[in-house]
């Protein structure tokens, strides 16, 4: 684990359902636990305040869209697509036309030059469907229609591209309940496939989990497994468990002996994310643990080693 005093909030939230700024900050992990983070000097207008957005790196530009500012779910809804150049320190908000409707806690991941965005909880209701923008064109796409009977709406899913990069792959989310289906979407067919139907015995419900690519395999770690009685003011409750899907199927796979045992793994948590440090295994930071009477706000970072 790599560990110093947390940084200012930056995006998301640190109380519940409450916006904060989208200041930037920085550690460099190769510096170990002796990192520090650090406010990042930005160019140009920023995006504004927000939380339960979405976001994915094409090249290197970091792309967040949509999210909300308001406290209940569809209040001051967001529709907006930003992007932050690594290299210059510089954010562009994209006009982009006709795209998603405004929503939060949707899912956002990337292949190639192109955008994929699923989901969330709209101004009413959950949503299903998927999208793709291509950042060389500018332009909004819908894919494949109505969903699937088997596919309700839904936030908090997982979401993320198979290793071939031929298709996509849903896993759980909360559709008034923790889900454990896994769907897959064919890019080449514009179809969805279902891989493992709801209410199935071999993944346990989660949603709010975090998600990589990892080694040719969909891995997540954590996520809520039971709801909070208090919805979004609660913290409900959560795992550390490493859940690994084969990257081209989704079918499950057995996870390294020992790394769901033991002591030296992360708190439980859910509302956490994470990104794969190439070469080095999968960095986690931050997140939502303890429970509905003592929610904790956690500002620590590790990394999940892999062979």
């Amino acid at each position: 684990m790599h560990s110093n005093p947390p940084p200012p909030p930056s995006g998301g939230e640190h109380l519940a359902r409450t916006p904060i700024s989208s200041n930037f900050f920085t550690k460099p992990l190769s510096a170990g636990p002796a990192g520090a983070w650090t406010e990042l000097a930005v160019e140009g207008s920023a995006p504004s305040e927000r939380i339960a957005h979405a976001q994915a790196v094409v090249g290197g530009r970091i792309f967040i869209f949509g999210g909300r500012q308001g406290i209940t779910v569809g209040e001051q809804a967001l529709n907006d697509l930003w992007s932050f150049d690594s290299d210059a320190k510089k954010w562009t908000q994209h006009e982009h036309g006709d795209g998603p409707a405004p929503r939060s806690f949707h899912k956002m991941c990337a292949i190639g030059s192109d955008l994929f965005v699923f989901g969330g909880c709209g101004v009413v209701g959950r949503n299903a469907d998927l999208w793709k923008f291509d950042t060389v064109a500018g332009k909004w796409t819908v894919l494949a229609g109505e969903p699937p009977a088997g596919l309700p709406g839904r936030g908090g899913a997982g979401f993320l591209p198979s290793s071939d990069g031929k298709s996509l792959f849903v896993v759980g989310g909360f559709i008034g309940e923790e889900s454990n289906a896994v769907f897959r979407f064919d890019l080449a067919e514009n179809t969805w496939h279902e891989v493992l139907a709801e209410k199935n015995d071999v993944v346990r419900p989660f949603s709010v989990s975090c998600g990589a690519m990892i080694g040719g395999d969909l891995c997540f770690i954590g996520g809520e497994v039971d709801p909070s009685a208090k919805g979004h003011e609660g913290a409900g409750g959560f795992c550390n468990t490493v859940v690994l899907l084969d990257g081209l199927t989704g079918m499950p796979k057995d996870a390294p002996a020992g790394v769901n045992e033991g002591e030296g793994r992360p708190a439980d948590r859910g509302w956490a994310d994470a990104a794969v440090w190439p070469g080095q295994g999968v960095v986690i930071y931050g997140g939502l643990s303890g429970s509905d009477a003592d929610p904790l706000r956690l500002a620590d970072t590790w990394l999940y080693k892999f062979d």
